[in-house]
């Protein structure tokens, strides 16, 4: 397994069995117990803005992934990689905010190619029909995610979507001009929820996933970088959100020099 595989699930990476062979037939895939999940906000999230706009946030593909940790035979911890996340975190004006991201199931990098071929096989992920695995958080308060709680959500995977429930840690960042915010959730799925019901006997229902995200924001459009300043001709500007805010008129105003 690639050093960056191993992520923030399982601890080291190992491979299937003891890590140096491929996966024997009639392997099995159990979940690990402490599921983690794992939001890195870039770009200085305003965690505590009073009247924030949407889509202010997008997720960088380039730096985020997400991963997955299971175990084998009830002993050995495995971990994967996808590296394709696409999405964005969009801010209400009530101070709300809503993670939305996409990951391409193709995109999976783990330590063989038979290991590889198997989960993206119709026993697991079955990416030939299902290619994307799609989370929508339901909105969750800015604070809470500096202070910590829980985050609800929908999960669509092999075509299914079910409701998924995690529990957000107390944010690394304790102020809002953090470079970089690292937020930790705790959570589990169940596999016989999506269809993934083979060898029940010796498989653990319970499922392991994670997200590492990092955050851009999203620039302004021309339409409102280029507002007229003036208190009486802000709220004309299109589109309105982005450009009626005090705040920001204030700072044009100040910037255009005095006849």
């Amino acid at each position: 397994m690639p050093r960056h595989a191993a992520g923030r699930l399982g601890g080291a990476a190992s491979g299937w069995g003891t890590g140096t062979g491929p996966c024997p037939t009639g392997c099995l895939l159990v979940a690990v117990r402490r599921p983690l999940v794992s939001l890195f906000l870039a770009a200085g999230l305003a965690l505590a803005a009073p009247a924030a706009r949407s889509s202010d946030y997008r997720i960088d593909t380039r730096r985020s992934h997400a991963e997955f940790a299971i175990r084998l035979l009830w002993v050995h911890t495995i971990t994967g990689r996808f590296t394709q996340i696409t999405g964005s975190v969009k801010l209400d004006p009530h101070g709300l905010a809503t993670i939305d991201a996409s990951i391409a199931a193709n995109s999976i990098v783990m330590s063989s190619a038979r290991v590889r071929r198997w989960v993206l096989a119709p026993e697991f992920f079955d990416a030939a029909h299902y290619p994307t695995i799609h989370f929508r958080s339901a909105p969750v308060a800015l604070a809470t995610l500096t202070a910590g709680g829980t985050l609800n959500g929908q999960l669509r995977l092999r075509g299914g979507v079910r409701p998924v429930r995690f529990e957000l840690l107390p944010a690394s960042c304790t102020t809002l001009t953090a470079a970089t915010c690292l937020i930790e959730v705790r959570g589990h799925i169940s596999r016989s929820a999506f269809g993934m019901r083979s060898h029940r006997a010796t498989l653990s229902d319970r499922v392991q996933l994670a997200l590492l995200i990092a955050l851009d924001p999203i620039a302004l459009p021309v339409s409102c970088r280029a507002c007229p300043c003036a208190r009486s001709s802000c709220s004309a500007c299109s589109p309105p959100p982005c450009c009626c805010r005090a705040a920001r008129c204030r700072e044009r105003r100040f910037a255009v020099p005095m006849r």
